[in-house]
């Protein structure tokens, strides 16, 4: 009897996740050149996982530009525990692996596992999903860099990233457009 009401605890346990999707345009000289997705689930326990995936194709200046981009990010309370990154672009690959071990996070790429100079709380993916209230700096997952963001008001952030300012605009603490503003302007609107 014990058996059962523990196997059935279980299985509530395990069916105890919600979900939550949002979905973009990105747009590029006011046309949609593709879509992102932005998914979080919540699962019991305290873990969250987030996942955005993003792909886009346009022409700029005669020449055909590709973008795909796949991540997944799962946290336990205020700390990153796992990162999976593939990203494409124009057909170049990058994939990065960051763990958690030990008390201490590990970037990984091209079989390279070098340390993170500090515990990882606040990505710059997590910004597709809630508004950085009182963060001061994020880490950018496929550079293993920590930068800076700052509130520019009106539910507005920016942070700099490779010479690219990128602003994340929020209303009721859900992102409902993102810019980056870099040479050109490419938006990514909730739909």
């Amino acid at each position: 009897m014990h058996k059962y009401v523990f196997l059935c605890l279980s299985a509530l346990a395990v069916l105890n996740v919600s979900a939550q999707s949002f979905e973009y345009d990105i747009i590029l000289f006011g046309k949609s050149i593709g879509k992102g997705e932005a998914t979080v689930k919540q699962i019991a326990g305290g873990q969250v996982q987030y996942r955005l995936y993003t792909q886009a194709e346009a022409n700029v200046m005669f020449k055909n530009r590709t973008s795909l981009t796949d991540i997944n990010l799962s946290y336990d309370t205020k700390t990153l525990t796992s990162c999976n990154l593939m990203r494409e672009k124009d057909g170049d690959i990058q994939k990065v692996e960051i763990v958690y071990e030990g008390g201490r996070h590990y970037y990984i790429e091209n079989e390279k596992k070098l340390p993170v100079q500090k515990r990882i709380t606040y990505t710059t993916t997590r910004l597709f999903f809630e508004e950085p209230v009182g963060v001061d700096e994020v880490y950018v997952e496929r550079l293993n860099v920590f930068v800076p963001i700052q509130y520019e008001g009106d539910g507005v952030y920016k942070t700099v990233i490779e010479g690219g300012d990128n602003y994340y605009h929020y209303e009721n603490g859900i992102l409902v457009e993102f810019r980056l503003k870099k040479g050109v302007n490419i938006y990514m609107k909730k739909v």
